[in-house]
């Protein structure tokens, strides 16, 4: 498979996001079912995550280890070959990206503490409850 065609895959750039963040955390060990779990809002189904899963690991971006359990697998995640198929610079903190922001992933559980600027709704979510308001005082019922 071509880096083109995952890419464009639904789900596969905020999979490899996620990847890159438990890369980056403190947790030595990676199971499918805790990566599974840091999804938060907006997340796959179970059969398209294992799919994408085994795309990655054709791609060569991670490596799939037996687990504990005879049905589980440790991943072993390769951020630097990820952040090169997304071209992403090095030193870019992807706590500045709309994921981030958004709260698709369950930031605490990884590792990472929002900051106060991260922890309030985006600008996006900000103008729809304004124009929520607006239009209930436009539009009462």
């Amino acid at each position: 498979m071509k880096t083109s065609t995952f890419i464009s895959k639904r789900y596969a750039v905020l999979l490899c996001y996620l990847l890159i963040l438990v890369a980056d955390s403190d947790v030595d060990q990676h199971n499918l079912e805790k990566i599974y779990s840091f999804w938060k809002r907006a997340n796959p189904s179970r059969s398209t995550f294992a799919n994408l899963i085994t795309d990655l690991s054709d791609l060569g971006w991670i490596e799939k280890k037996p687990g504990v359990k005879r049905s589980s697998f440790e991943l072993k995640i390769h951020k630097s070959i990820i952040r090169d198929a997304l071209q992403l610079k090095p030193n870019v903190n992807l706590r500045q990206t709309w994921a981030y922001s958004e709260e698709i992933f369950d930031f605490e559980r990884i590792g990472y503490r929002a900051s106060a600027a991260t922890s309030q709704p985006s600008r996006m979510a900000k103008r729809w409850t304004l124009q929520e308001e607006l239009n209930k005082f436009l539009y009462p019922d």
